[in-house]
């Protein structure tokens, strides 16, 4: 699951640092002053975007040497960040989540063949009349409960709980649709 985490993560990160970097060139364009030459405007920059990357972990700046425009860029950095790219990474990691949710069912059971292929291989030598099998393997995990009822099971994901919820939905309109049936033959008879 971590692996895909930090696979979908990567629109997040590079989300997030496009808006620290274009912050911090906004706030280079509303303090710079006109004169400055190339090694000046190059440390202003990497000071505004030192400024711009204490903004997001919640330092303040300084009120004397903010404008009004300033204030502006700082209102609207402090928003879009905390809100619009923080509600974005827990909808990343949500989604990363159910999908692995979904599949994880597809993953067992892969897993689970492949232990009994393997155990297969130790027991050709052993047995060579297939006609006398005398064990059932059956694998678990330690984490499941024998005969454990659906009901009883953990969260499994908004994927899962809507199929769920699809199949029962599926289910009773079968039984309405058997019900309707057999009024109409009743009725036609």
């Amino acid at each position: 699951m971590l692996q895909f985490t930090f696979a979908d993560m990567s629109y997040f990160v590079s989300l997030f640092l496009f808006i620290v970097l274009t912050f911090a060139l906004l706030y280079k364009i509303q303090g710079q002053e006109k004169f400055m030459t190339a090694a000046e405007s190059t440390q202003y920059s990497l000071q505004q975007l030192g400024s711009s990357y204490q903004i997001v972990f919640g330092e303040n700046p300084d009120p004397k040497e903010m404008g009004k425009l300033g204030w502006i860029i700082y209102f609207l950095m402090t928003m879009l960040l905390n809100i619009v790219t923080l509600n974005l990474l827990i909808a990343i990691i949500s989604n990363t989540y159910d999908k692995v949710q979904a599949s994880m069912d597809a993953y067992h059971c892969k897993t689970k063949a492949d232990i009994l292929l393997e155990l297969s291989s130790f027991m050709i030598g052993l047995e060579d009349n297939e006609e006398d099998l005398e064990y059932l393997y059956i694998f678990r995990y330690s984490s499941e409960k024998l005969g454990a009822a659906e009901s009883q099971e953990e969260w499994q994901g908004r994927m899962k709980a809507m199929n769920k919820k699809l199949q029962s939905l599926d289910d009773a309109i079968l039984g309405q649709m058997n019900d309707i049936d057999e009024k109409i033959m009743a009725n036609g008879r």
